[in-house]
């Protein structure tokens, strides 16, 4: 068994680095036997720079490029789509009415919020191996009999759900993050 030292997070020496020191052992499972973060989030920044002053070192054993995210990291794909697994399909959330003039570019499938409402958001990002990765959501709670009774929106008549889209479709944002837009929480 090998213990790896992954140092992640200054992004001008690549993705990290990932050093190895060998320990006998039989077992092959990737883990992490611990996580230090140290650094400053920088408020003047905007996207993944916001975070760029951020250092997490992993001390794990049997870590490979299947662990480990491309420099892209996780967010919102021109492949990704949204499936759903278990719960109900609503509608579209896109009108004016909806957002105004900021509004997605494309219509953004919403859901229900029942409890046990799943599904899947495909192609959020790549391992370093290659492998596709795909994001799986379910709702685990809702308060949204509270929301209903006491939300001053409850009465506009837009879709009560939840969706997904990409921050890249929204006017004026600057990136492809993965977006959560919700009515009724």
């Amino acid at each position: 068994m090998t213990a790896d030292y992954a140092d992640i997070g200054d992004i001008s020496t690549g993705t990290g680095v990932l050093s190895e020191e060998s320990f006998p052992s039989g077992d092959n499972t990737p883990s992490i036997s611990d996580v230090r973060v140290s650094g400053s989030y920088d408020e003047g920044a905007r996207g993944a720079d916001y975070f760029k002053k951020i250092k997490i070192d992993l001390v794990g054993e049997n870590l490979t490029d299947d662990n480990f995210l491309t420099e892209e990291g996780l967010r919102w794909t021109d492949k990704t789509e949204v499936e759903l697994i278990s719960g109900t399909e609503i509608g579209h959330l896109n009108g004016s009415s909806d957002f105004g003039s900021e509004r997605p570019g494309s219509p953004v499938k919403m859901f229900s919020t029942d409890t046990g409402t799943s599904g899947r958001i495909t192609y959020v990002g790549k391992t370093k191996s290659g492998i596709d990765l795909d994001l799986i959501w379910e709702i685990e709670a809702s308060d949204k009999d509270d929301w209903e009774a006491n939300s001053g929106l409850n009465s506009h008549g837009s879709i009560r759900g939840i969706g997904f889209s990409g921050e890249q479709f929204f006017p004026n944002a600057i990136g492809n993050p993965i977006s959560v837009l919700y009515n009724n929480a």
